[in-house]
């Protein structure tokens, strides 16, 4: 689900580390983030930190108020998955995932050598970000654990991770060394099962009041707003074929159009060149004016080719909105389901295979539910569809 924008995965701890373990053994790099109340206000202001927040392979609920907001707005998370009993348990090897070398970047006061000290898979540890990449890459580790705060830690493993050859999975922890460590002392259990444990933290470190602040305050009050006053669809629009096309499909027939997709033209992979379908631009503005959040799923994997569909979006007027698109291994079903948009809509796909290339049909039964699909015939636009935003999902 998505609260305020971010997403969060509705996992149990248990469900969390077979993803982890599964994460370890596919050979592909994997990143997870902890999100809490004070990540989802930042997002709101930080474009760069919501966008690496959207993307992680798993995005587990580490604050209750994280749970409690989403059992206030929709459906709700299954429990709550603090960050530092997801690393307990992977040290502990309570789960599956034993003999995983690991290595530990961050904290303070030589809690990271001390962990290390106690935790026999640990191959490396290291405080100093000038020397962390050279360390990580010579001891090779199969798990990274990032201790330097969010957004900072994020951000960090986003810039950093695909030179990290040996890493299969980089967790940002935030604070959890100086608890593993034993430098600060957890909140008992009761204590947890309240929801208070951000008091008890706040007793040990003042400082920290701004942060809470924005936890205890400012997150229950977009939740308010998000709620009881906020009316926006979030309409999720597929770019090739059905909101821009290639440049020599101007005057031809929808027939024609997938023709030349088909034979596989020079114009089709000039993706600078491409151009709107009908008048699109119009209908996803008026909707837009309406209250309606576009957002675009582009078909290209690269950043290079994505940024080239930002430019014709730009170029066209279109309304301003996020480009999504499928990361390594992904299919157009994995970033619906990611995104969660109140309404979906794509074309008929006729020119590279139809349905087993569209996204809706495969995403998972629970979930269609909660998507409005419409579907468009290749090259033909959405002219026809609703001018009242409002009336798209009864369409």
């Amino acid at each position: 689900m998505q609260l305020l924008g971010v997403k969060v995965d509705d996992v149990s701890i248990d469900e969390a580390l077979k993803k982890i373990e599964g994460f370890l053994a596919d050979g592909r790099q994997h990143y997870i983030v902890t999100i809490n109340p004070e990540f989802i206000v930042r997002a709101q202001k930080d474009d760069e930190f919501r966008q690496i927040l959207n993307e992680a392979d798993l995005a587990v609920p580490d604050g209750i108020g994280v749970v409690w907001a989403s059992r206030f707005i929709g459906d709700g998370l299954k429990e709550r998955v603090a960050g530092i009993d997801l690393v307990v348990r992977i040290k502990n090897q309570e789960s599956r995932i034993k003999n995983k070398k690991v290595f530990l970047f961050g904290g303070r006061n030589d809690v990271a050598e001390k962990i290390a000290g106690e935790w026999p898979e640990v191959v490396g540890f290291s405080e100093n970000p000038d020397e962390a990449t050279a360390l990580i890459n010579k001891y090779g580790p199969d798990v990274l654990l990032v201790a330097l705060g969010a957004p900072k830690q994020e951000k960090w493993i986003a810039e950093n991770l695909k030179k990290l050859l040996s890493v299969k999975v980089a967790i940002g922890v935030g604070g959890a060394f100086d608890l593993i460590s034993g430098r600060l002392k957890r909140a008992p259990k009761f204590i947890q099962k309240m929801g208070l444990e951000w008091l008890w933290r706040l007793g040990q470190e003042p400082k920290r009041i701004g942060r809470i602040f924005n936890a205890a305050a400012v997150f229950p009050l977009l939740i308010l707003e998000e709620k009881f006053f906020k009316k926006n669809i979030k309409i999720l629009v597929f770019l090739h074929g059905t909101a821009i096309m290639h440049k020599n499909a101007a005057g031809f027939n929808r027939e024609e159009r997938v023709r030349q997709v088909k034979d596989r033209e020079p114009s089709v992979f000039e993706y600078e060149s491409y151009i709107p379908v009908g008048n699109v631009v119009q209908k996803l503005r008026n909707w837009e004016r309406q209250g309606g959040e576009i957002l675009y799923l582009s078909s290209h994997e690269t950043d290079r080719d994505v940024a080239k569909d930002g430019a014709v979006l730009e170029k066209y007027g279109f309304p301003k909105g996020r480009v999504f698109y499928r990361h390594s291994g992904e299919q157009y079903k994995d970033v619906a389901e990611r995104i969660l948009p109140d309404v979906l809509i794509e074309d008929d796909c006729e020119s590279i295979g139809g349905e087993k290339e569209m996204a809706y049909p495969h995403v998972r039964q629970e979930l269609k539910k909660k998507i409005k699909s419409i579907i468009v015939k290749e090259f033909e636009g959405i002219d026809d569809l609703q001018d009242d935003v409002g009336a798209l999902k009864q369409e």
